[in-house]
């Protein structure tokens, strides 16, 4: 049953990672009972953590993609780097399976981007544990930059 769930389980990580039982006693956030071993990852869901990493991204002031990307504390590098530092917490749960790491590549100029960008995703991988799945792809994603009132303003 293990390695069945961990071909879901790939496919739920970045939701109840960030936002797991672990961290937080409170009643479940939602139910889903379509699959029951997809139900039982839900239930890890709450609220709280939901919220507490909403609260924390919003904590970065500005997340625009030409904001800071020096300041420890400000700006989309910050947010960033927190993010990639809280998938290799979650690293430690899996034994060490899951890679975190930057993909760095150049916005090209556009509406919101006057000229060539250099931009890095959070990437975070893992890999299944069932080889009958080993071709199976399973893609989580999310933006974690945001926009001000004007879309030319970097520093909110």
């Amino acid at each position: 049953m293990l390695e069945h769930m961990s071909r879901k389980l790939t496919f739920a990580l970045a939701l109840a990672s960030l936002f797991s039982r672990s961290t937080f006693a409170e009643a479940p956030a939602a139910t889903f009972t379509a699959d029951p071993e997809l139900a039982a990852i839900v239930k890890e869901v709450f609220a709280e953590r939901i919220a507490n990493t909403i609260r924390t991204l919003a904590g970065f002031h500005t997340r625009h993609t030409l904001s800071d990307t020096k300041d420890p504390a400000r700006g989309i590098g910050a947010a960033r780097n927190w993010i990639k530092q809280e998938f290799e917490s979650y690293s430690k749960d899996s034994g060490g399976r899951l890679k975190v790491e930057f993909d760095v590549f150049i916005a090209a100029a556009n509406r919101r981007i006057p000229q060539p960008t250099e931009v890095m995703n959070v990437v975070a991988t893992l890999p299944g544990t069932d080889p009958k799945a080993a071709a199976r792809v399973f893609v989580v994603g999310g933006h974690y930059d945001s926009i001000c009132g004007g879309m030319g303003d970097v520093t909110c």
